[in-house]
């Protein structure tokens, strides 16, 4: 049986001797530098295949404190022109949470109950 402490060691020692094989740093730029002149053209080269995306879905992880209590979830988020969809989803069973809104009346809903009410303009600049 191998000690804990001989496994630690030698597990540091194989890290040191990985790490010696590793490659230096990169040599980075030195001065000013230039700004590129045909950015723009690059720019719309790179993007020309996402001009026709007209919906956007992700799944985001989060995770912080309340007090003493750690938190930590899932939403699904989704977007379209004029419309978002949120969703909370549970670990099990039905999600927490919907938040699911449009031009029309926005609804919002948890499992034991649902909720509407009329959309409000927005002030753009």
């Amino acid at each position: 049986m191998i000690r804990p402490s001989a496994l630690r060691r030698s597990a540091a020692a194989l890290f040191i001797v990985a790490s010696a094989c590793a490659p230096g740093r990169p040599a980075l730029p030195t001065g000013a530098g230039q700004p590129y002149a045909d950015a723009q053209a690059a720019l719309d080269a790179a993007t020309a295949a996402c001009r026709g995306v007209r919906t956007w879905t992700a799944e985001l992880g989060l995770s912080g404190r309340s007090g003493r209590q750690k938190l930590r979830g899932r939403l699904i988020a989704g977007l379209a022109p004029g419309s978002l969809y949120l969703e909370a989803v549970a670990p099990f069973g039905q999600p927490i949470f919907r938040l699911a809104a449009t031009p029309r009346p926005l609804t919002s809903s948890r499992p034991s109950r649902a909720s509407r009410s009329a959309p409000t303009s927005c002030a753009r600049s």
